[in-house]
């Protein structure tokens, strides 16, 4: 009897695997699908850049920083290096929260600043609702579309010549191929260098070019119509507010567009556990932009068009992925305690590991030589990056189990009339 029982357990388990692994083996095919769509260069998008015609666009960059006041000089001194024409951008600050003098640093730089301070609510998406609850006139008067970038950010002088001319093609949200400055500190910085790469290459590009949006927005170096902003202004409500923003916009029937001549770097961090704590908040971010954003995708996808099918996937195999995961342990942990494993089979469940681990490791070579980007350089991350890829799936899946922590803006947090004179704005 005992025996049947086992038996039972062990087939019912091998027919989760079999559906799990089907399940795996189309969205892997997928993604494969995305990878090979985005070998090819993107000759469209070369070709626009390349095209000479006058600047038009009239710029409003915002940058949300915190305490930033020794590394704002040197973003400040990329944008006023813009080969674009100055009259057409100005700079927005909005020091949030600082307790340095981040405020005086950039009215010393030439920016329009606005200083807020509410310490119980900390964020940039707090710092951008605010600010557009009472700049969004102002800004639809005197602009065409604003620039997001974070204060520790190196911006490529063509940067706005760049979204300039994909904007004069038809686009109304953009955003930029996102670099890293110090890919060969150490593995851990190579290894978020390459998730950068990923997303330029095989994420961005190859939907640049199947026609589709670019899914997720980065908190940096991305740009919008003011339009679409108006008239409510910032809604998010998430603790990723770029994610959100950027599903919001594909909701609202808008194909975010990536855009490789626009380069901007940011550094990614070398130590192991400030980077597990900002991982876990992206995760926590996405899970809760996932919650909010599942059944309106699915709607459209199933009413509208079947193209939406992409960001609803891009968010539903998270939880999928995840249990799909948790179903495979627990088979490979039943099985280990139920069954006699020989050397043979053990040896062979690791060969699949290696051949899996240096599969992954040769694409990632292919995709540094596709970049042109110096291989010395991405070596350490090239090596480390499954490991590190496993951690952060593992807190992506446990982000899913915390608490949504939606916040709401109290609309009575504006600044005065005075100050917004102050900075020559009224």
């Amino acid at each position: 009897m005992q025996g049947i029982t086992i038996h039972q357990i062990i087939k019912l388990l091998d027919n989760v695997a079999i559906l799990a692994i089907i399940f795996c083996l189309l969205s892997l095919t997928y993604d494969f699908f995305l990878v090979l769509c985005g070998i090819s260069p993107d000759k469209k998008g070369r070709t626009i850049f390349l095209t000479a015609i006058p600047a038009k666009t009239r710029f409003a960059i915002v940058i949300s920083a915190r305490n930033e006041e020794k590394v704002l000089p040197q973003l400040f001194a990329c944008l006023k290096e813009q080969a674009y024409p100055r009259e057409l951008f100005d700079i927005f600050l909005i020091a949030d929260n600082c307790t340095d003098n981040t405020a005086a640093v950039g009215r010393r730089l030439g920016a329009f600043v606005y200083e807020r301070t509410n310490p119980h609510k900390r964020s940039k998406g707090y710092a951008l609702t605010w600010f557009f609850s009472y700049m969004l006139e102002i800004l639809h008067k005197n602009y065409d579309h604003v620039v997001v970038f974070d204060a520790d950010s190196l911006v490529d002088k063509q940067f706005l010549r760049a979204m300039d001319r994909r904007i004069q093609s038809g686009e109304r949200v953009l955003i930029g191929y996102h670099d890293t400055q110090n890919p060969g500190e150490n593995g851990l910085t190579g290894a978020n260098a390459l998730f950068r790469l990923i997303q330029a290459r095989f994420h961005r590009q190859s939907r640049n070019r199947l026609g589709l949006s670019v899914v997720a927005i980065s908190g940096t170096g991305f740009s919008f119509d003011i339009d679409l902003l108006y008239p409510k202004g910032w809604q998010t409500k998430t603790i990723t507010e770029d994610v959100e923003f950027g599903i919001q916009m594909i909701l609202k029937g808008q194909r975010i567009c990536f855009v490789r001549e626009a380069i901007f770097y940011d550094i990614q961090t070398s130590e192991f556990f400030p980077m597990l704590k900002q991982r876990f908040r992206w995760s926590v971010g996405t899970a809760q932009t996932m919650r909010l954003y599942l059944l309106p995708l699915f709607s459209k996808a199933i009413r509208v068009d079947n193209r939406y099918f992409d960001p609803f996937w891009f968010l539903a195999k998270i939880p999928c992925l995840t249990f799909v995961s948790v179903l495979s342990i627990i088979r490979l942990l039943t099985r280990f305690a139920l069954e006699t494993f020989t050397i043979q089979m053990i040896q062979a469940e690791v060969a699949k590991l290696i051949f899996t681990y240096f599969a992954f490791v040769l694409l990632l070579f292919l995709l540094v030589i596709l970049e042109k980007k110096p291989v010395k350089d991405y070596f350490k991350g090239i090596f480390m990056f499954p490991f590190y890829g496993i951690i952060w799936a593992v807190i992506q899946g446990i982000a899913l189990f915390v608490k949504d922590t939606e916040w709401h803006l109290n609309t009575r947090e504006v600044v005065t009339s005075a100050k917004a004179r102050e900075d020559g704005l009224v």
